[in-house]
């Protein structure tokens, strides 16, 4: 039974699946669910629906910093990977939580924003504001 039929797009939910296609360093074991959400309200949803159904809750990003254990992930693990938008204005950026870090430290330096030069060669993705 899919929990999150009629809630989520059925191309952005996986069931047992292997997350060392969703990692860094290509290891780790299965999550029950994965799910790729693009926007804020499908992220809404999966917390009610995972809280209603009294489900744990994992929240990754691109995977560069995590090592999954060979038993996997139980319950919902959120894949925020999608969200790869960054907003620039005058003397500020947001970037949403998929970008890749790098990527955010180029387009800072591109708008003279400081602050992020010891990021250009981090792997891994980022989710903050910077001024």
């Amino acid at each position: 039974m899919n929990i999150f039929e009629h809630q989520i797009p059925l191309e952005k939910v996986k069931f047992n699946e292997p997350l060392k296609n969703h990692t860094f360093i290509k290891i780790g074991g299965n999550a029950d669910i994965l799910i790729h959400p693009t926007t804020i309200d499908e992220i809404t949803k999966i917390v009610e629906i995972a809280n209603l159904h009294q489900l744990p809750l994992t929240v990754i990003g691109k995977g560069s910093n995590v090592i999954i254990k060979d038993g996997g992930i139980r319950g919902v693990t959120i894949s925020l990977s999608h969200f790869n938008q960054i907003k620039v204005s005058e003397d500020s950026m947001i970037a949403q939580s998929g970008v890749d870090i790098i990527d955010v430290s180029r387009l800072a330096l591109e708008h003279s924003l400081t602050g992020l030069e010891f990021a250009c060669g981090i792997p891994g993705s980022t989710g903050a504001h910077f001024t």
